[in-house]
């Protein structure tokens, strides 16, 4: 399946590899821009979670995706079991598939997610909780 340079930004259909470039030196990039201003950002940010505690952000954000995996089974989807995936990010598949446009709907809601193929890719950051995995499902259970 061919598409247009413009898809290269929509991972939803990630399996499909193209060979067609963006028509502009952007063609060139390699996924990021440099910007030297972002160095000591980097750095200071590396001490934060140096203080935070690397363990400790892990057992924050794999409570997080823990809660999503078990709220995930009872609306009837699936989601690889906490052994089997990383602890800062998972994937839910819903029964009988996504609904129609599900990145529209869910960010007309405020909620942000990545569609990866048929699952949605939840990864949650340190500044989510409860109240996030509460307001994810209530708005997906109004667009099923």
């Amino acid at each position: 399946m061919l598409r247009e340079f413009r898809f290269s930004e929509d991972f939803a259909p990630l399996i499909y590899y193209q060979d067609v470039y963006r028509t502009d030196a952007r063609r060139f990039d390699m996924g990021e821009f440099p910007q030297f201003i972002l160095v000591p950002m980097a750095a200071e940010a590396l001490k934060q979670l140096l203080d935070w505690g690397v363990e400790n952000i892990q057992k924050t954000l794999s409570s997080l995706t823990n809660e999503i995996e078990q709220r995930a089974l009872k609306i009837g989807g699936s989601a690889l079991p906490a052994g089997k995936r990383v602890d800062h990010m998972v994937g839910i598949r819903l029964t009988g598939g996504l609904p129609d446009q599900p990145s529209k709907r869910l960010s007309d809601e405020n909620v942000y997610v990545s569609i990866r193929g048929d699952s949605i890719r939840v990864a949650p950051h340190l500044y989510n909780d409860k109240s996030d995995i509460d307001r994810l499902f209530a708005v997906l259970e109004t667009i099923l």
